[in-house]
C-alpha cells in the first residue's frame, strides 16, 4: 500500500512539474506570426462564416475540413483560449501516456525534453492544433478500443477527428491492421494462423460478441474513409502543385530514390544538428541494454546509434553553433546538382542515416524480452519512422518534417519508457535522466531567448 500511495504521490509531484514547464513555455511564446494570422484573415474575408471558409479550403486546398473548423475558430479567440487549451492537452498527453510508461517522472521528463519549439515552425496555434491536440485524441481513441468506458460513438467521433490528418490516418491503419491481426491470430483458440474462411467467421463473430473487434473494425473502417477522402479531395491535389512550386520545384521530376535520399539525410541532420535529448537517451539506453543482455561483437553493435548520433551532433554543433553562430535547423537543398557539394553531403548523411535507423531497430529488438513486447517495441519504432517517410509522396518532405518529427519523437518516447526498466545501474539510470532534464532545460532556453 505503500509503494501504491509512493507512486500515487510521485505521479503528482511529476504533473504538477509539468505543469509549471508548460506554463512557463506557453507564457514565452507569442501566437503572432505565419498560419495563425493567415486564418484570421481568411476568416476575415469570409465574415467569421466558418462554413463557407471550410467549402473553400476543401475545394482549393486542404481535405482536414475537422481539424481546420479549430484552426480558424481558435486563433479568433483571446490568445490566453488558446494557450489554456494547449497547456491542458499536454497535460491529457502525460496523462495517456502513464497507461504505458508507469514512472511518471520518466514520462514528464520525457515530454519537457521534446523540442517544443518545433510546435511554432508555422505558427503556433494553428501547428498544435493539427499534430499535439490530434495525436491526444489518436491516443484516447487507442485507448477507448481497448476498454469499456468509451461506447462506440465517442470512438466514431474522434477516429472521424484524428485521421482527418493523413499522416495519422496511414499510422491508425497501420496500427489497427496490426492490432486485428493479432486478435485474429493469437487470441484464438489456437496461437496458429488459421484458413481464410475461419479468418472471416472469426472476424464476424467478433464483431458481434467482442466490443474491442468491434470498436477497432469501425474505427479502421473510419480512418479508410478518411485516407480516402484525402486522396480524392480536389483541394489537396491544388496544394501539391502549388507546394512543389514553392518548396520543391523538381518534386515531380526526380526519382523517388532521390526523394528518399533527401528524407534519409534530413531526418539524420534534424536529430543530430543541435543537442537533442530524446534521441540521445534513446541511443544511449540501446547501448546499455545491448552491453548487458549480448555477448562478443554483437554487443558493440549497439553502441553503434549512440556513437552515430554523438559524432554527428559534434560534427554539427563544431560547424553550426560555434563557426556559424547559429542553433537553428537548416533544411537540405532539395534541388541540388547531381554532384555538388551539397548532393554529396546529401548521400553521406543518408549513409550515417541508414546506418542509425537500422542499428537502433535492430538494438532496440535485442533489448526486448519475449515476442509480445519485441512487436510492441519494433512496431512503435517502425510506425514512427513511416509517419516522417509518409511525407516522400509530398513536396513539402523537408518544409513539414519539423512538425511530422512529433511523432517520431513519441515513438521513442514509448521505447524509452518500455526498456528504461531493464537498466541495472541506477548510475546509469541518472544519467539517462539527467540527459532529459538538460533538454527541458534547454528547451526553456530556447523560448527565452528567441521570445
Amino acid at each position: 500500500m505503500n509503494d501504491v500511495d509512493n507512486i500515487k504521490k510521485k505521479n503528482i509531484l511529476s504533473g504538477i512539474w509539468l505543469l509549471l514547464f508548460f506554463c512557463m513555455i506557453h507564457i514565452l511564446v507569442v501566437p503572432d506570426y505565419g498560419d495563425d494570422i493567415k486564418f484570421m484573415k481568411i476568416m476575415e474575408q469570409y465574415g467569421y462564416n466558418i462554413f463557407q471558409v471550410l467549402y473553400h479550403r476543401y475545394n482549393t486546398w486542404s481535405s482536414r475540413v475537422l481539424i481546420e473548423f479549430f484552426d480558424f475558430i481558435i486563433p479568433c479567440f483571446p490568445v490566453y483560449i488558446w494557450k489554456i487549451s494547449d497547456i491542458i492537452f499536454c497535460l491529457l498527453l502525460w496523462k495517456m501516456s502513464l497507461v504505458y510508461i508507469k514512472d511518471g517522472f520518466l514520462a514528464a521528463s520525457c515530454l519537457m525534453a521534446y523540442p517544443f519549439l518545433h510546435m511554432g515552425s508555422a505558427g503556433w496555434q494553428v501547428t498544435t492544433i493539427v499534430y499535439l491536440w490530434t495525436f491526444v485524441v489518436w491516443l484516447a481513441v487507442v485507448s477507448g478500443i481497448k476498454t469499456d468506458k468509451k461506447g462506440i460513438l465517442c470512438i466514431v467521433a474522434g477516429t472521424a477527428v484524428a485521421t482527418n490528418m493523413e499522416v495519422l490516418a496511414v499510422v491508425h491503419i497501420i496500427v489497427s491492421g496490426m492490432w486485428l491481426f493479432y486478435l485474429v491470430c493469437f487470441q484464438a483458440d489456437k496461437l496458429v494462423l488459421k484458413p481464410y474462411n475461419s479468418i472471416l467467421v472469426y472476424i464476424k463473430d467478433g464483431l458481434h460478441k467482442n466490443p474491442v473487434i468491434k470498436k477497432l473494425f469501425v474505427s479502421l473502417v473510419i480512418a479508410l474513409f478518411n485516407l480516402l477522402n484525402a486522396l480524392l479531395c480536389p483541394g489537396n491535389s491544388i496544394r501539391k502543385i502549388k507546394s512543389a512550386s514553392k518548396d520543391f520545384p523538381a518534386f515531380f521530376e526526380i526519382s523517388f530514390f532521390d526523394k528518399l535520399r533527401i528524407c534519409i539525410a534530413s531526418t539524420i541532420e534534424h536529430f543530430t544538428s543541435v543537442p537533442d535529448a530524446i534521441f540521445i537517451t534513446i541511443s544511449v539506453l540501446a547501448g546499455v541494454l545491448c552491453c548487458q543482455k549480448l555477448k562478443g561483437y554483437k554487443k558493440y553493435i549497439g553502441f553503434v546509434p549512440a556513437i552515430t548520433c554523438t559524432a554527428l551532433t559534434m560534427y554539427f554543433f563544431i560547424t553550426r553553433i560555434i563557426k556559424k553562430h547559429t542553433a537553428s535547423y537548416l533544411r537540405p537543398d532539395v534541388n541540388a546538382c547531381a554532384g555538388s557539394t551539397e548532393y554529396i553531403m546529401q548521400w553521406v548523411m543518408a549513409a550515417f542515416g541508414i546506418v542509425y535507423l537500422v542499428a537502433m531497430l535492430w538494438s532496440l529488438v535485442c533489448c526486448c524480452d519475449g515476442l509480445q513486447e519485441c512487436c510492441l517495441v519494433a512496431g512503435a519504432y517502425c510506425t514512427g519512422i513511416l509517419s516522417r517517410f509518409v511525407l516522400l509522396f509530398s513536396p513539402t518532405m523537408v518544409a513539414s518534417g519539423t512538425r511530422v518529427y512529433f511523432y517520431f519523437y513519441m515513438a521513442m518516447v514509448f521505447c524509452i519508457g518500455q526498456l528504461m526498466g531493464k537498466v541495472k545501474s541506477r548510475k546509469v539510470i541518472k544519467f539517462l535522466l539527467f540527459i532529459l532534464i538538460s533538454g527541458a532545460a534547454e528547451n526553456i532556453l530556447v523560448a527565452v531567448t528567441k521570445y
